[in-house]
């Protein structure tokens, strides 16, 4: 109780604040479209893509030659995720785009993805009275990451726009819009790890039962759509995704590393990317389920911590001239926590993961960012983290700069106890995020109606 009365008084601080905000400032939206514009630029310059190469070029090939059919014939190990882009994929084939123009236009309609989710979170940060250095050092961390400028330059533009998605879905149910948050998180789903941090974006929903089934419902349906053609029509690429499980994949920067068999140096020294070990078949069987397990109860523990807030608050919807559960600050502050706590379910996924490879914390630096700055808080974390991804990952260089061993004892050194330090954050928000009474509720809504509350509007 003590600890959940301070993190109120925190947020009564933070809901009182009338500092100037960094997305008060005229300047931050052209600041996202700068460093959006020199992601694209320095991610781009130069093809090379070689997982798009090799991944998604049988989609795209497929369907020039043989239409819808060929295209799901051709669909990697992440046919959702490439689903979601067909109708750009159909659009280069029209224009008769070259192979690196298609590989450029599906990378820049990615991080303008990025951008524009940004952006959507930028009401969110002045409602948080988010300080203006901390704000400004977010976005630059989110629209920035050397995680999505090594997603881009390996051949993964899928991973950035899943990244925009999955922040769309929080932006969406922080603002209370069930369907749209439902409908953004079901599309964020086509690469499947948004699934591992999926249960915050629907307890952003809570206490409204009703909402939370809608958003459901509508993930529901964008991920049948995304998954039942190649389920139907070919499961090769599905088949490949699971069978992959096992061992053939286990790249540096993992917790099973240590178990896993040195090779020959001759033999990796004839490997693109270094993959020194060779895993055991266990550690391959148990990564992805452990991921799942691990990431589904931590958000569920985190839905749970909002019990003691979520009594009695139905009715606050109508004590607002809105008719909203929460005033904006409140969703704001519970954003951030929500942020938080997918950053810390999402660092945790790389170092248990065996297929591990740098671009996948680009999330865990995206949301982290923004989810510190939207509790009021200088996104430390996330800004070390960055630093970290720069000095040892080289983006755009395929090969680990170095020793193998010593890169995997400090890259899992670093990304434990970060993910704890953001789920322990998020955690912490998410107890104090909400008022508990209407006298509360008031104090913090000058809005709020009087003593006897008009009906409630319509779900």
């Amino acid at each position: 109780m003590a600890g959940m009365t301070a993190a109120r008084q925190r947020l009564g601080v933070h809901l009182t604040r009338r500092t100037r905000t960094v997305a008060g400032d005229a300047f931050i939206e052209p600041l996202v479209i700068v460093f959006a514009t020199a992601l694209a630029a320095a991610a781009l310059r130069e093809y090379i893509a070689p997982d798009y190469k090799a991944e998604y070029l049988p989609a795209i090939n497929g369907y020039a030659t043989g239409g819808i059919g060929g295209f799901i014939e051709g669909l990697p190990g992440y046919p959702g995720a490439v689903v979601l882009q067909l109708p750009l994929i159909m659009l280069a084939d029209l224009i008769g785009l070259s192979e690196p123009a298609t590989w450029r236009l599906l990378s820049a309609v990615s991080v303008s993805a990025l951008a524009l989710a940004v952006m959507a979170c930028l009401p969110l940060l002045r409602a948080g009275a988010t300080p203006r250095g901390a704000g400004w050092t977010a976005v630059v961390v989110a629209v920035g990451s050397p995680g999505a400028y090594w997603a881009l330059r390996i051949g993964h533009p899928e991973e950035v726009l899943t990244v925009a998605l999955l922040l769309g879905a929080v932006v969406a149910a922080a603002n209370e819009r069930p369907l749209l948050a439902g409908a953004l998180l079901g599309m964020s789903a086509g690469k499947a790890w948004p699934l591992v941090a999926a249960l915050p974006v629907l307890g952003l929903l809570l206490p409204d039962l009703q909402r939370v089934a809608k958003a459901g419902a509508a993930a529901a349906v964008v991920i049948a759509l995304l998954f039942v053609p190649p389920l139907a029509h070919h499961q090769q690429s599905v088949e490949v995704l699971s069978a992959l499980g096992e061992n053939t994949i286990f790249n540096v920067g993992q917790v099973w590393w240590w178990f896993g068999s040195p090779i020959p140096s001759d033999t990796l020294q004839l490997q693109v990317v270094p993959q020194p070990r060779v895993g055991p078949v266990w550690a391959g069987e148990l990564s992805h389920p452990l991921i799942l397990g691990v990431g589904t109860a931590i958000g569920l523990v985190w839905c749970l911590t909002r019990g003691s807030a979520i009594a009695g608050r139905r009715s606050f919807a109508g004590l607002r001239a809105d008719h909203r559960a929460r005033s904006k600050q409140e969703s704001a502050y519970l954003a951030g926590a929500a942020l938080l706590a997918m950053a810390g379910i999402l660092y945790m996924r790389c170092y248990l993961d065996t297929w591990n490879v740098p671009y996948y914390l680009t999330a865990g630096l995206v949301l982290g960012a923004l989810g510190e700055a939207l509790i009021g808080r200088w996104p430390l974390i996330s800004l070390v983290a960055t630093g970290m991804m720069f000095k040892f990952h080289a983006p755009g260089d395929l090969t680990i700069r170095t020793d193998p061993d010593v890169y995997n004892a400090m890259y899992v050194a670093w990304t434990i106890p970060f993910s704890i330090a953001l789920l322990v954050l998020g955690f912490r928000a998410a107890r104090g995020a909400l008022s508990d009474s209407p006298e509360e509720l008031r104090a913090v809504d000058p809005k709020a109606a009087g003593s006897t509350p008009p009906p409630p509007a319509p779900v």
